[in-house]
């Protein structure tokens, strides 16, 4: 029969080792191994949330080169108050569209369609237009633009509006003293006396009224060709 001591040290010291065992066992299941640096920054690059880069260990993924240094975002200026901008100080309407919103060229829009020369005055010019105002139309002896406006008179109609208009741009501050020739190849008088402008006999009462394609000066009388 064996010794009862040893047979109860033999017990106690196989429970010591099997418990020393078993919790190295459970320790290494709780910690992971150590990675070396390389791994760790592949590891951390592809899943940042992973526990190991989540420490004071974790790796934070370098920026991707692309080859462009970054530039600072350009400050964006805004326009000054009352400031034009090219959009803005350019005129978008060309002479007839103007004409036709303007409640003083009503006689002078009806004419311009009798005559066919909307499309015309609407084109990329540049002209000038010595637009006649309703009074002046008006002022005209009774009858003679019911006369002019008859499709038989088309002709004549077409003369009288063809000498308003210049095949340029002459703003006031270009025009000149003397005579300048006319679409209907007759020239028209212009006489400038300070700030007054004249053309033949009719006063300019509104000047340099801005176009896409030209300019419009109001005047207060019908301008009749030599012989009309």
């Amino acid at each position: 029969m064996k010794n009862p001591v040893l047979i109860i040290f033999s017990s106690l010291l196989l429970l010591t080792v099997a418990g020393r065992m078993a919790t190295a066992q459970s320790t290494d299941s709780e910690a992971p191994k150590a990675l070396s640096p390389a791994v760790m920054k592949i590891l951390c690059e592809h899943f940042p949330l992973n526990s190991r880069c989540t420490g004071d260990s974790a790796v934070t993924p370098a920026p991707a080169e692309t080859g462009v240094e970054s530039e600072p975002a350009a400050e964006e200026v805004s326009p000054e108050a009352g400031e034009e901008t090219p959009e803005t100080s350019a005129a978008e309407e060309n002479i007839v569209e103007i004409a036709s919103a303007n409640d003083s060229f009503k006689t002078l829009v009806a004419a311009l369609t009798a005559a066919d020369l909307v499309e015309t005055l609407s084109g990329d010019g540049p002209f000038t237009v010595f637009a006649p105002t309703d009074d002046a139309f008006a002022a005209l002896p009774p009858g003679t633009v019911e006369t002019l406006l008859k499709p038989e008179n088309k002709d004549k109609l077409v003369k009288v509006l063809t000498y308003h208009v210049l095949a340029t741009k002459a703003v006031s501050s270009d025009l000149q003293s003397g005579d300048v020739d006319t679409v209907a190849n007759q020239p028209l008088k212009v006489m400038v006396d300070n700030d007054a402008v004249m053309v033949n006999d009719a006063q300019v009462v509104q000047a340099d009224i801005m176009g896409s394609n030209g300019i419009i000066h109001a005047i207060d009388k019908v301008l009749l060709p030599p012989g009309m």
